[in-house]
């Protein structure tokens, strides 16, 4: 067959043709991919420039918010982006802080745009979607992103989401993996200049509250008492934070009270907290309770009494400052009356770095005012004529500095018992008034036995275990029960510290501290503290027996035991010194029996010994802590009067003389008449009151013997 195996001319030609076209195919393939690489290193070399320009611009921004609100600008010189939005990541989520769309016209940050707040992921991913008829990735539920693609880029600086950047294209341009990786790199330029910003801040607000710190302890260390240490942190802190004023609160009979101030405060805060706030509401119950500071931008809108809104109050902060025991001391409430204001990370680290160096300044204050209350106690001892009067001394500076002390008392222990002789937030009158408590019965109350007592071991009760130890304990005299339930106040008692006070191996007399404020009172500094009062209370105690073991046979009336004309001399002149040094008054009382020769006469003189000694008995039982009791000679008797003037002494008088009153002796009752002279007002010496009195004394008894005669 003829041409089989053999190529026609046409079918040769038509081959070579096609060859050619393919290899120009190729060819121009190979062309096209050329020029895309060279424009792609091209755009490359374009865009690391532009990096480096906005590293540059960044570099020269301080303020990290400035920097956020520069960032859409650069990504659109970077490239070709439809909308870049800057999404600050805040407590509720993602807001958007600024926004620019492709003509660089800026959007307001509360204006609807087309980018919504993304998934925020793990900070090593690149959040990229595509809408649209690319079909890549989810799609939202806002139709309006449809035919777009978006890619995400979140801001971390020390593992913290800032913000995120989110650029938008159409679909017809999706971002590639160099748009990516151009868009990350940028984002790292962001975080470099965020995190370099905020490590100089960071140092910078270190050095201010050293700054802050050092300048509190320079201004404080010469400081030694409470209420100057708060005046002088208040001034400086208000200084600092450019505030208004300040105040200073503490807690003291369970009410938050003012012990210091700085600045213009309202009166009606001043008035409020000199009242005292209560324990179981508001921002300053809460700082203390939470022992940390609190911090509220406008009083005005967030405050919690009424009375405070009303003035005009607006940012204020509730800083406690803690002892070493982790126990609040007094809280700072620097304020300002003249704008709301927000309070900055930097200002909430100053404060809380300042309260932390302010309480142990305050710490150092208050135990360097303990110390001079107790230097003051001993100084006083040695020049005390009486050493007695000096417990009332001893229970008042207990409760200035023990730490939680709002009430104190000092019971001593006498032959028929534990007396009480001195106390400070409690009815003294009643309670010295009441029967004596047994040996037994404080044993009980101290309730960490018998050994523990007699060495004078601290013990602490709180909360409702206090009342029920008080009832276990207490006697089945109702008289005993009432004083100590209403003038020893034990419902009110949050925490009570009992200190047996010892002499050798022998407990003489007993301090009882109360908190009325808080059943977390007396940590181990007030139990340390109580033990040296205690040890000022024993050697008191100490001082006063011997003392009247020494002037008892020269002073005391061998018929009456009660003291003799030389005891009173020697009283009344020791009470008058005494009353001059303190601007006090003192009242003398003389008495006389009335026929007093009678009983004598009619039943003998032993009987007149007898009836003698039952009026002495009478006055006793009658006689203040304080009162001191006196046989002038024959049948009259005499009292001194400490710390009572005109008024008291006419009462005090008529008090003993109804005591007297019920004594009877062989059908006789004894009555009596009285004078009275007070220091100054009558007298300004022994002599002029012993006149004044006297002469009144026979006045009376004129009186009433013209009454028998009619």
């Amino acid at each position: 067959m003829e041409g089989v195996g053999i190529w026609s001319a046409d079918t040769v030609t038509w081959g070579l043709l096609a060859l050619l076209l393919g290899t120009w195919a190729a060819g121009a393939r190979v062309i096209v991919l050329w020029r895309r690489s060279a424009a792609s290193e091209l755009r490359s070399a374009e865009r690391a420039r532009l990096l480096i320009e906005s590293a540059r611009e960044l570099e020269a921004i301080d303020d990290p918010r400035a920097v956020l609100g520069i960032l859409p600008e650069l990504a659109h010189r970077l490239m070709r982006v439809r909308t870049a939005t800057v999404l600050v990541a805040g407590t509720d989520g993602l807001r958007p802080m600024v926004a620019r769309d492709g003509r660089s016209a800026e959007l307001a940050a509360d204006r609807p745009t087309t980018s919504t707040a993304l998934r925020v992921a793990p900070a090593a991913h690149v959040l990229s979607r595509t809408y649209g008829r690319s079909r890549r990735g989810p799609r939202r539920p806002d139709d309006s992103t449809r035919g777009r693609s978006l890619a995400g880029f979140p801001i971390v600086v020390n593992a913290t989401l800032v913000a995120v950047l989110e650029f938008e294209r159409d679909a017809t341009d999706p971002f590639d993996p160099t748009d990516h990786d151009t868009l990350q790199a940028f984002a790292r330029l962001v975080e470099d200049r965020l995190q370099w910003l905020g490590t100089v801040t960071s140092l910078r607000a270190q050095q201010r509250e050293w700054e802050l710190v050092a300048r509190l302890q320079t201004r404080l260390q010469p400081v030694e008492a409470l209420e100057d240490a708060a005046l002088t942190a208040l001034a400086t802190l208000i200084d600092a934070l450019d505030l208004d004023a300040g105040l200073a609160v503490t807690l003291q009979n369970d009410r938050f009270r003012s012990v210091a101030r700085r600045g213009v405060v309202p009166a009606a805060i001043v008035t409020a907290l000199a009242d005292g706030l209560p324990t179981d509401s508001g921002y300053i119950a809460e700082a203390w309770e939470r022992r940390e500071t609190l911090f509220v931008e406008d009083y005005g809108v967030a405050g919690r009494d009424a009375r405070f809104r009303a003035t005009g109050l607006r940012a204020i902060a509730f800083a406690p400052l803690m002892d070493g025991a982790g126990q609040p001391m007094i809280v700072l409430l620097p304020c300002s009356f003249s704008s709301p204001r927000p309070w900055t990370h930097e200002e909430r680290a100053l404060l809380a770095n300042a309260t932390r160096a302010l309480g142990g300044v305050f710490e150092r204050v208050r135990l360097t005012q303990q110390l001079h209350e107790l230097l003051a106690i001993a100084r006083r001892l040695t020049q005390a004529e009486d050493p007695e009067h000096l417990y009332a001394d001893v229970t008042e500076a207990a409760v200035r500095v023990i730490p939680g002390a709002d009430a104190a008392s000092i019971m001593i222990r006498k032959d028929d018992g534990y007396r009480f002789v001195a106390s400070v937030g409690h009815d003294l009158d009643m309670l010295a008034a009441m029967p004596p408590l047994s040996h037994g019965a404080q044993v009980a109350w101290h309730g960490l036995g018998v050994r523990a007592f007699e060495q004078g071991t601290p013990r602490v009760l709180r909360g409702a275990e206090i009342a029920m130890v008080s009832l276990s304990t207490g006697s089945d005299d109702p008289q005993q029960r009432h004083a100590l339930s209403v003038g020893g106040r034990v419902a009110d008692i949050r925490a009570n510290l009992c200190v047996p006070v010892t002499d050798g191996s022998e407990v003489v007399g007993i301090l009882n501290v109360d908190s009325l404020s808080s059943t977390d009172a007396f940590g181990p500094s007030s139990l340390r503290l109580a033990e040296a009062f205690a040890q000022q209370a024993g050697v008191i105690i100490r001082q006063a027996v011997y003392r009247r073991a020494l002037e008892r046979s020269a002073v005391t009336d061998p018929v009456t035991k009660l003291g003799n004309r030389e005891g009173f001399n020697q009283r009344l002149q020791s009470e008058l010194a005494r009353a001059d040094r303190h601007a006090h008054r003192v009242s003398v009382v003389m008495l006389d029996l009335n026929g007093f020769k009678d009983v004598n006469d009619r039943l003998g003189h032993q009987a007149g010994d007898r009836a003698l000694l039952l009026v002495a008995d009478a006055m006793r039982r009658e006689r203040r802590p304080f009162d001191g009791l006196f046989r002038w000679g024959g049948d009259e008797f005499a009292v001194i009067l400490p710390e009572v003037g005109p008024d008291g002494a006419g009462a005090g008088a008529q008090r003993y003389a109804d005591a007297i009153a019920q004594v009877e002796v062989g059908g006789m009752r004894m009555t009596t008449s009285f004078g009275t002279a007070s220091y100054p007002e009558d007298g300004e010496n022994a002599d002029s009151l012993l006149r004044r009195a006297d002469d009144l004394m026979y006045h009376h008894k004129d009186l009433v013997r013209e009454l028998r005669e009619r």
